[in-house]
């Protein structure tokens, strides 16, 4: 796999129970499926991978609330995260409150888009109504220094994607990209490549980007992908097992 070449150790996959439906499948069917390539890929390649179940903006609140019941019930030990995608300018965070409290209460780790295509007010309003441990992109934070204090002080950990936030126009140029601003300010910050195939990238060239463009070295990355590992949705035992390999890696 492309990951495996990337010689990523990691992977959460962001899984959408509507998009399943489209496709004729229950979403346990699809999760399941999902689950078995998962597997498969870790006996190939040894790559951890866990599950994210997402609910997407222009569905509703109803089909995002179905969509963390689905999570929050349906007992697969890869679906550790519950989250909110789709584009910022549909309906508001407040809305899928209850959707997170469900996810929250099942156990789950929670991350929510903000601060993308919406301005900082997108991210306090996460900070405020969501409390998520991690926020997709967040980059538009950089805006309000208050609020890159409050994402500093209360540890949410930003899943950068510079090689999108391009693509979509969020910044004119990897040089105008905030991710070594928020990282200075004391953010939490990772390395993500969001949707690959749709924005021709892949985690590596999100990394050599960073090196290029942000003048990190391999130190500098090093501690990013722990920060990431760190954040990750999984169990106390996969987290020691992931640092360890990171460690040896980085030796």
């Amino acid at each position: 796999t492309s990951l495996a070449r990337d010689g990523a150790i990691y992977s959460e996959i962001f899984t959408s129970p509507d998009h399943a439906g489209k496709a004729g499948l229950s979403p346990k069917a699809y999760t399941d499926a999902l689950g078995e390539g998962i597997a498969r890929a870790k006996a190939k390649t040894g790559i951890e991978g866990r599950m994210i179940v997402t609910g997407v903006r222009n569905t509703g609140v109803e089909s995002i609330e179905q969509a963390a019941r689905f999570a929050a019930r349906c007992g697969h030990p890869l679906v550790t995260g519950f989250g909110v995608a789709g584009d910022e300018r549909m309906g508001d965070l407040e809305d899928y409150v209850r959707a997170f409290e469900i996810a929250r209460e099942a156990g789950l780790g929670i991350t929510v888009h903000a601060g993308e295509l919406m301005g900082w007010e997108s991210v306090e309003a996460a900070l405020d109504h969501i409390r998520p441990a991690r926020i997709g992109h967040g980059v538009r934070a950089v805006e309000n220094p208050d609020i890159v204090r409050r994402i500093a002080d209360e540890g949410v950990v930003l899943e950068c994607c510079p090689s999108s936030n391009v693509a979509l126009k969020v910044f004119d140029s990897f040089a105008d990209h905030p991710f070594p601003a928020l990282q200075a300010a004391g953010c939490k910050v990772t390395l993500n490549s969001d949707d690959p195939p749709y924005f021709w990238t892949s985690l590596k060239r999100e990394y050599d980007i960073a090196a290029e463009h942000f003048s990190m070295n391999d130190k500098a990355l090093a501690a990013v992908t722990r920060t990431a590992i760190e954040a990750a949705f999984v169990d106390k035992k996969t987290r020691t097992a992931l640092l360890t390999r990171l460690n040896s890696a980085a030796r």
